[in-house]
């Protein structure tokens, strides 16, 4: 559990180079939605037509879901800089052994499972994403090639079903 529970949390990458008005949007859109996660990055969850989540890499990036209307099916980016307002997110949000057990490498999928556990919607604060610079010679190794390239944030996704398997349920519904 947080030391400081009733306080924000704001996520951000260490290795991206950010717009200077960045934690300004995420605060504008919070005073508008103190309830929900803030977003300046997000993709829509997509389904098949059997209701099982897609490949991740196939998620909508643009899209009017979570634009100025609380969405479930918005899945934050921390690497476009995310904030979580208190109680946002499952008390197992810290829980170490879980984490290593199902989603080291994604940090994103792991954030949405535990705001979905609480039902917490999100809100982008816009419909196109900023491109986003990298800090020179920061990407030696990086997740990005790992989770997306090989495939591995699908591979958390089936670890979040198996761990929570109705974690998409309301996710569905909309």
């Amino acid at each position: 559990m947080l030391e400081q529970e009733n306080n924000l949390l704001i996520t951000y990458d260490d290795d991206i180079i950010y717009p200077s008005d960045s934690i300004e949007q995420l605060m504008k859109y919070h005073k508008k939605y103190p309830e929900c996660v803030i977003c300046n990055r997000g993709f829509e969850i997509l389904f098949d037509k059997n209701g099982n989540v897609i490949d991740e890499k196939k998620w909508k990036i643009i899209t009017n879901e979570g634009i100025n209307k609380p969405s479930i099916k918005i899945m934050p980016s921390t690497g476009g800089g995310c904030l979580y307002p208190p109680n946002a997110v499952s008390e197992k949000v810290f829980d170490w052994e879980l984490i290593k057990a199902n989603a080291l490498t994604a940090d994103d999928l792991w954030m949405k499972a535990m705001g979905l556990l609480k039902g917490t919607k999100v809100v982008k604060t816009s419909k196109y994403s900023k491109t986003l610079s990298l800090v020179e010679n920061s990407q030696n190794e990086h997740l990005g090639y790992i989770n997306i390239i090989q495939g591995q944030n699908n591979v958390v996704v089936k670890n979040l079903l198996n761990l929570f398997p109705s974690l998409f349920d309301e996710v569905k519904k909309k």
